[in-house]
């Protein structure tokens, strides 16, 4: 039998029941009490004139190819502003923007909208969307939009972006993005939006295109100056409370340009409305000295002349409690860090391998990087590292710019630029050294520069740049395609007077060996300071007129020479020379000029067969003397000679061309130069060898013969063939660069024929400078045939054969003494046991 026994429970007491039900209801109270009703304004007039192309999206035709547009539009806070209504800390949650007249568009189509806080005050023409887009926040996103409403009606965007579905509002100005591209389809005319004049606050870009991260936005073709009128929806927040702690005052600088805008800003977002905000600049950190306001929002832009201290005061208006943030020091940057942005934009081409400017020498090649900020190799170098070199007011400085190639060779021009009133920007006048004239390929220009009295003292930027163009550089800031901006820094002292002897040093040469007709320039190791110094260049110990600063550019040289400057100091009288330099000459088959295409697609030199051996390489091995590009130029100097050839000899050659990129091919004509006198040039009458008249479609082969005139010097001498597009023949010179094809050097070596034991060429007549005189004459006599060598056997005979004959007179010319009657004369030249007796001449 189970028993069930009832026990009545006892009742909660009431207070605890009230406090269960407190609890439980708490999280709906408290929402309750910090939700707010949406409030939206309008910003620009509710109807008026309407656009298709001023945003917020850009609408043509049904059937325009123009899809793409992008807009920014710039509003302003503070008092008085588009936003002045709009409580700071406020959230908003949606834009909109007022439709005119037009069509509808279907989905789907893609809208994103970004917003930013932003001190800004107007918005720059030709801003790169990269640069407006950095640091915004995307509140919207859709890849199914379409307008459908009607006109007169708001097309909007409520923030839907997980996370930024809410943008605070800090009280200053405000930045609004929008990306549109048109996938749907369009019915009747383009919509139109009401617009509002808002010079300097409107830009955007269109295009049939998609747009990138480059594209620049700009206020021209009808794109901006005008913004739609648009309604804001945000919450308001609750009023603020106790103190309003801002944290540390904050700069977006380290240190600033003079000038140049800077952000000031808070470390702590402060919560609620009504906080204002004041911050102030002074000249101390007691805020005693120079105190002034700068800005009345969370965040300020502003600039500096002066190393200045900045902090901020907010107070909360419900509290009337204020607070004042630690501040911050932003100190003036030197004006040598302030400079505008100079640079190549392409890694090829010309560079500067040195730069010297008094003390000052820097060398660089193709692959150096400096380790100065900004630094990019082969575009911009920054060595303001460098210990400056001293440099006086009313000096002459020396300067020196080593230009090199790192690939292509074309016309290109340097500058020196220096910042004498020391205000971060290089004026017109500051451009102290141009090129007089574009100089293709590698060089070294060289010059001095006289320090004006005016020039401020102390460190000061200098810039040198180097640009592949035609004209000159005129301009130290921007970008160019080929070359390299280098940074320095001068310090410039005060004016003093020399004494004592002067200390030049060694003399430096531009180059230790120079080719033929070439020029050198000279300099001195050191720098004699102080006015009163006079300098005298000497050439093998003989004064140079007019060689009298303390560099020098030679006359074009011609054998080796002896160089040194005489330094004196007015003031001591003494005279102290540089160490001399000898200049040495450079073997001619080294001073040839450049020839080679600009590019290495089309046509190749596959092989060149000369002698009956045959020479070349393939599409992915270059050359293997130095300067070879592939495809463009090659360099087969290591092989040596590669025929030896006896002058009078007919040499068979066979050039084969194709392309390495095959199909399409083009026309192309073919030339070969041989340096016959040895001389460094092919530019001599007669060392065109060989000319293809006509133009002519590869592949092919190419042949022919080249005789080698007896008149050629014996020895080892330079050989160049070249194939390029598009030209003729007679268009083809030994100096030239082109845009495809290929030119290939060699080295042969020239000879006598061996010891001959017939003579294989025919007699000739002997000729005479002169054959008839009146009363007395000198003749020069010479053979016909001008295959006749030195290794030969020759002698000269006076009277008819068998004559009489002439001692000495036993080369291939003779100068009779002076006649007075009637003369005959021949010669007998004699290979082995052949002789033949060269027909008479008669002075008479």
């Amino acid at each position: 039998m189970h028993l069930i026994r009832f026990t009545k429970k006892r009742s909660q007491p009431v207070w605890l029941k009230f406090i269960f039900l407190l609890f439980l209801s708490y999280p709906l109270f408290t929402a309750r009490m910090d939700a707010q009703a949406p409030i939206t304004v309008t910003i620009g007039a509710a109807s008026g004139t309407g656009s298709a192309t001023n945003g917020p999206i850009w609408t043509g035709s049904s059937a325009s190819l123009t899809k793409y547009s992008r807009y920014a539009f710039l509003y302003t806070g503070g008092v008085g502003g588009d936003l002045a209504t709009i409580p700071s800390g406020s959230r908003i949650v949606k834009v909109a923007w007022l439709r005119g007249t037009g069509g509808t568009i279907a989905s789907p189509n893609t809208m994103n909208v970004w917003l930013s806080n932003t001190t800004a005050t107007s918005l720059t023409n030709l801003t790169p969307w990269s640069t407006l887009v950095n640091g915004a926040t995307q509140t919207f996103s859709s890849s199914n939009y379409a307008i459908t409403n009607a006109s007169g009606t708001y097309i909007d965007a409520q923030f839907n972006v997980p996370g930024n579905d809410t943008f605070t509002y800090t009280g200053g100005n405000l930045q609004i993005l929008t990306d549109w591209f048109r996938g749907g389809v369009q019915t009747g005319v383009a919509i139109n939006f009401i617009r509002n004049a808002a010079s300097g606050r409107a830009i955007g870009a269109n295009g049939a295109a998609a747009l990138t991260p480059a594209t620049t936005l700009t206020n021209a073709n009808s794109l901006g100056d005008f913004r739609p009128t648009i309604q804001i929806t945000y919450v308001p927040v609750p009023a603020c409370s106790g103190t309003p702690n801002t944290g540390n005052a904050l700069c977006s600088a380290s240190s600033a340009c003079a000038g140049t805008p800077f952000t000031l800003s808070i470390q702590n977002i402060i919560a609620g409305s009504g906080v204002s905000y004041v911050w102030q600049r002074a000249d101390n950190l007691a805020f005693t000295l120079g105190l002034s306001t700068i800005g009345t929002s969370s965040t300020v832009s502003t600039t500096e002349t002066a190393s200045s201290y900045y902090r901020c005061i907010a107070t909360c208006s419900s509290s009337g409690l204020s607070f004042t943030s630690p501040p911050v020091f932003v100190p003036l940057s030197p004006s040598y860090q302030c400079f505008c942005s100079s640079s190549a934009t392409s890694a090829a081409d010309e560079e500067i391998f040195n730069f010297s400017f008094g003390s000052l020498s820097n060398s660089s090649n193709c692959n150096t990087l400096s380790t100065g900020g900004n630094s990019v190799a082969q575009l911009y170098s920054n060595y303001q590292y460098l210990t400056p070199p001293n440099v006086e007011r009313l000096s002459t400085v020396p300067f020196s710019i080593q230009v090199g190639t790192c690939l292509n060779q074309y016309p290109n021009r340097s500058a020196i630029f220096i910042d004498y009133n020391q205000n971060g920007v290089f004026n017109a006048n500051e451009l102290v050294y141009s090129t007089p004239q574009a100089i293709t390929g590698a060089h070294t220009e060289a010059g001095n520069i006289v320090i004006p009295a005016s020039a401020m003292l102390g460190l000061t930027g200098l810039r040198v740049i180097t640009s592949e163009q035609a004209g000159p550089i005129t301009s130290a800031c921007g970008t160019y395609s080929w070359g390299e901006t280098e940074d320095y820094i001068i310090n410039i002292t005060p004016t003093t007077i020399c004494s004592g002897a002067p200390t030049p040093g060694n003399t430096i040469a531009s180059s230790a060996t120079v080719c033929a007709g070439n020029t050198v320039n000279f300099s001195l190791q050191n720098l004699t300071t102080g006015l009163g110094v006079t300098y005298q260049w000497y050439a093998n110990a003989g004064i140079i007129a007019g060689a009298t600063t303390n560099v020098y550019v030679s006359a074009p040289i011609f054998a080796p020479t002896t160089y040194y400057c005489a330094v004196t100091c007015s003031n001591s009288g003494l005279v102290t020379n540089s160490t001399p330099v000898t200049i040495t000459m450079s073997s001619f088959i080294d001073c040839y000029c450049v020839s080679q295409a600009g590019g290495d697609a089309d046509e190749d030199i596959f092989s060149f067969k000369f002698n009956n051996v045959t020479y070349g390489t393939n599409c992915t091995t270059p050359a293997p003397g130095p300067g070879s590009i592939l495809g463009r130029y090659s360099n087969f100097y290591p092989l040596g000679n590669i025929a030896t050839l006896d002058l009078g000899y007919s040499v068979p050659f066979d050039i084969e061309s194709d392309d390495c990129d095959q199909a399409p091919y083009y026309s192309f004509s073919t030339a070969i130069w041989i340096d016959y006198n040895q001389n460094g040039s092919f530019n001599d009458v007669g060392e065109k060898v060989f000319v293809e008249p006509a133009s002519l479609e590869g592949p092919r082969h190419i042949l022919g013969n080249i005789t080698i005139p007896c008149t050629a010097k014996v020895g080892q001498t330079a050989m160049r063939v070249t194939i390029a597009e598009g030209l003729s023949g007679s268009n083809l010179t030994p100096c030239l660069l082109y845009g495809f094809g290929e030119t290939e050097d060699y080295k042969i070596l020239l000879k006598y024929p061996d010891t001959c034991s017939v003579l294989s060429n025919p007699p000739g007549n002997t000729l005479g400078t002169v054959t008839s005189f009146c009363n007395s004459a000198s003749s020069v006599l010479t053979l016909q045939n001008k295959c006749m060598f030195d290794n030969f056997s020759y002698q000269w005979y006076q009277g008819n054969y068998p004559g009489t004959i002439i001692p000495g007179a036993t080369t291939k010319t003779y100068t009779t003494p002076v006649l007075t009657s009637t003369t005959t004369y021949y010669c007998s030249v004699s290979c082995g046991n052949s002789t033949v007796i060269f027909y008479p001449t008669d002075n008479s």
